[in-house]
Order: structure tokens, then sequence, then C-alpha cells
């Protein structure tokens, strides 16, 4: 029996509609048809997908997971799973099932990756601030102040735009985004002009610098017990637990300054920092919880001038966001791609469906399952759609 033919047998075995419907996507290089075998006995469904010319090979392209797929199509089917959460909601079939997929995507993306981790967002709750230090590898003439003011108040520029999202699902989230200089770090070969020793000459500083992993110049300690945090930034749940006591040894050849903390007074009152800001005149745009890179996206070095699309982009990633392409939306080609900031290539400066179902997913867990008195009301998952 071919594949259509064991499709076909099975929506027969089940009572189907034997009219499927159709839609056509892309998974990576490949078109894809799928038929969908609706209005079963016992609420099944029969999915036929054909992957045109793919022969044997379950090799896609890196953005498509066929085994994530496969996967995804044989738990979409358990409603029953759901249905306590949607009791007193009055939902249409399509809306409980676009609820089910988001509960689903709320595990997949947040229980499972970010669980119990606390990124910007909840410092920025608690005190309305983003203390952020600046990683420059490389770079195109002196650093100038004028360069950091304006990559600064982009910074906040945009933090202030994801705030102002956060308020249309809960109010209490009344503050707006400060975002704080901890410092500098700078690799060997970067300099930087008089303007910039004018206005930072206070603050921590680290010249020819070699370093160009995650891994921060300075010695950071866990603020209860004093001990050595090894900077591994996937361990640890909140970087409020730590704080800068000093220069990392194992930097010889680096300059630091103040040379000693114990009398150190930021200019700012910051003793820790939650994002390192870096940058290199190479393309590398890139980011995770604790950095944010936008390496070959400065266009103007002397003032600091960004490409907004691709700063938006990977802050995007500091909030927990996938790409638009992901495979969790459906891979490329799929109904959000080319459709918001984290799309590839061209696409409106807006943040898509898919966005904001990461953000609100990744909202509602990193505050309401760790119980930390601050969320939002679960129904309104499916209400964002």
């Amino acid at each position: 029996m071919s594949a259509q033919g064991s499709a076909e047998n099975w929506a027969s075995s089940y009572d189907c509609n034997m009219v499927p419907t159709s839609k056509n996507m892309i998974w990576g290089g490949r078109s894809v048809q799928e038929n969908t075998y609706s209005n079963c006995s016992n609420s099944q469904r029969v999915r036929f997908l054909n992957v045109q010319g793919a022969g044997h090979s379950t090799n896609f392209g890196s953005n498509v997971d066929l085994f994530d797929l496969s996967w995804e199509c044989f738990r979409s089917v358990d409603a029953e799973n759901y249905e306590e959460y949607m009791v007193g909601m009055t939902l249409s079939d399509v809306d409980k099932h676009q609820f089910i997929v988001n509960a689903q995507r709320f595990q997949d993306i947040c229980l499972e990756n970010f669980a119990g981790l606390k990124n910007p967002l909840w410092n920025i709750f608690q005190t309305g601030e983003w203390p952020i230090y600046f990683h420059i590898e490389s770079w195109d003439g002196p650093v100038t102040a004028a360069a950091v003011v304006q990559m600064r108040s982009d910074y906040q520029k945009i933090a202030n735009q994801w705030v102002d999202g956060i308020q249309t699902y809960d109010a209490r989230f009344d503050r707006n985004v400060e975002v704080k200089l901890f410092g500098f770090v700078f690799n060997e070969g970067v300099t930087v002009d008089q303007s910039f020793n004018n206005a930072y000459g206070a603050y921590p500083t680290v010249l020819n610098f070699s370093g160009t992993t995650e891994r921060s110049p300075w010695e950071i300690r866990f603020r209860d017990g004093g001990q050595i945090f090894n900077q591994n930034w996937y361990s640890i749940d909140d970087f409020q637990k730590l704080v800068v006591v000093g220069n990392d040894g194992d930097n010889e050849s680096a300059n630091f300054s103040p040379a000693d903390w114990s009398s150190f007074e930021h200019p700012e009152g910051i003793d820790m920092f939650l994002t390192k800001f870096w940058h290199k005149t190479s393309w590398d745009a890139v980011a995770q919880r604790q950095y944010l890179k936008l390496g070959g996206n400065v266009t103007n070095y002397a003032l600091g001038y960004t490409r907004y699309s691709v700063f938006a982009h990977e802050m995007g990633h500091n909030r927990g966001m996938l790409h638009d392409l992901a495979g969790k939306h459906g891979g490329q080609g799929c109904p959000c791609d080319k459709t918001g900031f984290m799309s590839y290539g061209t696409a409106p400066n807006v943040w898509s469906t898919c966005s904001r179902a990461d953000f609100l997913a990744l909202y509602n867990e990193v505050i309401a399952s760790n119980q930390w008195n601050w969320c939002l009301d679960g129904k309104l998952i499916s209400q964002l759609f």
C-alpha cells in the first residue's frame, strides 16, 4: 500500500471525512503538502504529509527537525489533557485547538529550556534597571563617548518598547527601563578617544583584553557565602545572586581600572551586570540570556548607529523568543516567517504572532511557575492570538 493509500485507509477506519483539507508548506528547501482528514470518530485526525522530491532522505535543512515535527503530530491530538484548563471559557473548536497548541509550545519553550531561570525582565520589574557592560573585540577607529551614548540610548529605547508591550497583558508592570552601564572591556587593538576618557574614566575598564568567550574579566562571587562563581552562565538561575568583587587574575596581559576594588564606588551605584553588550566589526549577531552580540551591525562607529532591526532581533533572544521560522513555529514558509523582527531577511519591524507567543509563554513561566508573586492570568495565553 502506498503512503497516500495508507493514510486513506486510516481515515476510512476512523470514519473521517474522506475529502481532506490541504495546505502547502516549506521544509528547508522542500515543498510539503499536508492533507488532513478530520471529522473522525473519537476525535481522531489523520494527517498525510508529502515532502516532494525527498526520497528516503530525512535531512531537509538545519531549521527542520523531522523527529520533532513527527512527535508534535502525535502529541497535538491529545486534547483531553487540556480540557480542565478551558472550563468556563467560551471557545470555538478553532480557539480550543489554538489554546492546546499554545500550551504545548509553552511547555516546550519554557519548561524544558527556561524553567527556573530569571532573565532581565525580572530585574527590570524589581528595580526598573537593566545593568550591562560593553565588550568590544574590534572597532573601526577609537571608541567615542558619542557612540556609547547612542548605543545605550538605542538599547534603552528597544527595551522600553518591550515593556510597553507587557503592559497590554499586565498593567502592574508600570515602570520604564533604565539601562545602567557597569563597565567596558576592550580587546587588544581597540582604542578610545579623549571624549570617552572624560565621560567614562571612572567606570570599571579593561584594556588589552584577549578573551573572546562569554567569560567576563572580573572576579565574581556569590553574595551569600562568598564562593567564587565559575562564570558558567547557564548554571545559575538568578544573576542577582552575584557580585563583582575585583579583577580576574587569569588575565595577566590586561590593564584593569580600578586595580584595587576595596574602596571603589561605582558611578551609577551598581555592583553587578546582567548582560554583556558585545561588539566586533565582523558579522556575528547572536544572543542568549546573558549576552547580546551585534557583531558587524554598527553602521557609524564614531556616532554608534546600529541596524535597528538586528538590534531588536537579538534583544528578542534575551527575552526568550525563537526565530519566526523555528521548527516549533512550522519551519521556513510558516505563517510567521517574514512577518517580524525575529525573521531573517526583509521583514516588517514588528513582533510577529509567534514572537508574541514565545514572549508570553516565557513571561508566564518565569514569573508564575516559580511563584515570584508577579504573573499573568494563564487564560491570556489563548486570548493573545
